[in-house]
């Protein structure tokens, strides 16, 4: 048989825990939001490793379009030196050596986007204002003299 002391203090116990349960929720949110921060850690990385592939097939790209606009310009300079070549081909010359030199910016700037993405500064070891452009400032065309942009 209990003692009215031995039940008095076991009732005080369970009516402390019965306190407990009632003002404590429990924490059912917390398993949850551990998914939640693990998936969107996983998104994050994933977009990083994507955003790295393609500043790197950005910067491939660029590269092999210089190699072919080397070309290009190499040809014009040689009718540039053939003095026999008529006022039409000069023309044309001065047309297509344009262009080139519009897709050899384009391409400048591609590069420029893709190493920054990268997080380098092109194998320069000197600090310069170039090093420091910004994603908007390589992608915006640049405004010439006339007005026009390029």
């Amino acid at each position: 048989m209990m003692s009215s002391r031995s039940s008095e203090s076991a009732g005080k116990v369970v009516s402390t825990v019965a306190n407990n349960l009632r003002t404590t929720p429990p924490d059912r949110d917390k398993p949850m939001k551990n998914r939640r921060e693990k998936l969107k850690k996983t998104q994050d990385a994933s977009r990083q490793e994507t955003t790295e592939s393609l500043a790197v097939l950005a910067g491939g790209m660029a590269d092999d379009f210089n190699n072919i606009l080397t070309t290009v310009m190499g040809a014009c300079a040689l009718i540039d030196k053939d003095e026999s070549a008529n006022s039409e081909l000069v023309h044309c010359v001065s047309l297509i050596r344009s262009s080139a030199e519009h897709a050899a910016d384009l391409s400048d700037r591609l590069m420029r986007a893709s190493i920054l993405k990268r997080g380098g500064t092109g194998g320069s070891d000197t600090s310069s204002a170039r090093d420091k452009s910004t994603i908007n400032d390589i992608v915006s065309p640049k405004n010439t003299t006339d007005g026009a942009t390029t």
